[in-house]
């Protein structure tokens, strides 16, 4: 028996014995996890390079098209534009007037009051000089609630639906059931809409009208440079014949430029080209609020609906019309790289913080709900692996980062790792982060989403440089709650 156990003795005693299984342990799983982020973040920069490719593609189809989708009565089609309110009275008689104003021959605007407290719903009427009115109304989702409807005089294109709240999916789908035309577009009231945002999302329509289902852009912040001219054309009053009038979008720039615009100006760049696979396979993004998306209104209703009450329920949308769909149906979405749609930056840093947590419960959410999709063999080869690869490059690339700069610190002060060692890979978790900020700022503008002065981009490659350094980090923490939040339950929009 002291024979068998002297070698055990030994063991733990000797120098290299546990100390040194410890020691190998912290340093091997450290750089396990600094091969997922490098792996992590190849993918993301095959991603902008894929990304950048298709929009300069997109730019030189457009220029050798001569604008042969010219709207006319016969091709283009009517759109219901649904805005749910549920307060903020000052601001809903304004974006309301803008959605009236916009330049497209047939629409309507459906304005849904979700029980807004705040007397909404009469400043509206004295806005607009609404009646009480009915029409015939085809459910075609189940709602909760009869809607009372009113009509304008001054508008005839504006309908306004009052309801006792309900919550913001059964509000879209009770102006759902109330539009009149074949494709949906459910707006925010705090996206704003360039004049001719209409014709930029119906053009994928017009092109194709039997396989397109789904037109998206995504609105950009205001005060940002001028950015490139969408379309040229303009419709005559009869919307027929097109007169086309040279046009540049012009943006007036911020009274105060504040460095958190500019942070969060790098990060919705690259955001937006690291989803590329999710634009181009899904037609929609994650984790980005703005997204403006035109759909079919039979997709919709074969989607059951909207169900989420969430900020990403058009991509859930889409998502669920691709499992409901038969496989061998062809179906096309488009992303529209165009700018045509504007949004405010957030206020603060612990706002931004807590709506990307938010973004990011919801859209783990989807994400795990649908994950099916890339194996049920539906959509294209970018649909099927839209959603692992981003859950890889965007979900948990910055969980990995901070759990592999931790891990290397403590194999570190254990000796795992030389200094020389530990500064090369802190210097490579620097370099990705850098790559990741200037990777999207640059995307932007080779792709020509932008124009913008050389003083602009020096003063925004400066931003991106803080990006990398602190931004994207304190962004990474965020996503781990909202993850975390998601996986206890929790929602975090009951604590905000």
């Amino acid at each position: 028996m002291v024979d068998g156990a002297l070698p055990a003795f030994f063991i733990v005693a000797a120098p290299g014995g546990i100390g040194f299984e410890f020691k190998l342990g912290l340093k091997s799983g450290a750089t396990a996890l600094v091969l997922a982020v490098l792996a992590a973040a190849l993918l993301r920069l095959v991603s902008m390079g894929s990304s950048l490719w298709e929009i300069r593609q997109r730019w030189q189809r457009r220029a050798v098209e001569m604008e042969w989708t010219l709207p006319n009565s016969e091709r283009i089609r009517p759109i219901s534009i649904v805005v749910v309110v549920q307060g903020g009275r000052e601001q809903v008689v304004e974006a309301v007037d803008r959605l009236l104003a916009l330049d497209y021959p047939r629409f309507e605007v459906i304005v849904v009051s979700d029980g807004s407290p705040d007397g909404t719903l009469t400043c509206l009427r004295e806005a607009f000089s609404l009646h009480p009115t009915s029409r015939i109304i085809q459910k075609s989702i189940p709602v909760q609630t009869e809607p009372t409807l009113y009509a304008s005089t001054k508008h005839p294109r504006l309908t306004v639906v009052a309801k006792p709240e309900t919550g913001r999916e059964d509000s879209l789908n009770c102006g759902l059931n109330v539009s009149r035309y074949p494709l949906i577009c459910a707006l925010d009231t705090q996206v704003t809409l360039d004049a001719d945002a209409l014709i930029e999302l119906a053009r994928g329509f017009i092109e194709n009208v039997t396989q397109t289902v789904a037109v998206s852009c995504l609105a950009e912040f205001y005060g940002d440079a001028s950015t490139p001219s969408g379309s040229d054309i303009r419709l005559s009053a009869d919307g027929i014949a097109p007169m086309y009038a040279p046009m540049q979008r012009s943006v007036s720039a911020a009274a105060d430029q504040r460095p958190l615009d500019d942070l969060q100006r790098v990060d919705r760049a690259t955001l937006f080209h690291v989803q590329w696979l999710l634009r181009a396979g899904v037609g929609n993004l994650a984790m980005l609020p703005g997204v403006v998306s035109l759909l079919k209104k039979a997709e919709i209703v074969a989607a059951g609906g909207y169900r989420t009450g969430y900020a990403a329920d058009t991509l859930d949308l889409l998502l669920t019309a691709y499992r409901v769909r038969k496989s061998e149906e062809t179906r096309r979405v488009l992303f529209l790289p165009e700018v045509i749609a504007r949004i405010a930056p957030l206020d603060s840093l612990d706002e931004t913080m807590q709506a990307r947590a938010t973004a990011t419960q919801e859209s783990f959410g989807i994400i795990v709900r649908h994950l099916g999709l890339t194996f049920s063999g539906q959509g294209d080869w970018r649909a099927r692996l839209a959603l692992p690869v981003f859950i890889v490059t965007v979900l948990f690339a910055p969980v990995w980062e901070w759990m592999a700069v931790i891990l290397v610190d403590v194999a570190a002060l254990a000796g795992g790792f030389t200094f020389d060692e530990l500064v090369a890979l802190l210097t490579l978790f620097l370099s990705i982060g850098l790559a990741d900020s200037l990777g999207g700022l640059l995307c932007d503008e080779v792709s020509n989403r932008r124009r913008r002065s050389t003083g602009e981009i020096l003063h925004l490659s400066l931003a991106a440089i803080t990006h990398a350094v602190t931004f994207r980090w304190m962004m990474g923490l965020a996503q781990l709650r909202g993850m975390l939040a998601y996986i206890s339950g929790r929602s975090i929009r009951e604590t905000m």
